[in-house]
């Protein structure tokens, strides 16, 4: 496939995804282990805004 289908399908996806995405819903709470092995819960960080990077570690 060329180049400019696979970004056709790729952004097609996203914009299908975000339709779901219940803008102006609160997100719903969860809890991960950071890479220095503490707890990150999204309920401690009620009205702050949250900036998640995920990357592949191991």
């Amino acid at each position: 496939m060329s180049k400019a289908i696979h970004s056709f399908i790729f952004t097609s996806l996203l914009l299908a995804t975000s339709l779901f995405a219940g803008v102006g819903d609160a997100a719903k709470n969860f809890t991960k282990t950071t890479l220095e092995n503490g707890d990150f819960k999204l309920a401690d960080h009620k009205g702050k805004v949250i900036y998640l990077f995920f990357v592949g570690y191991n």
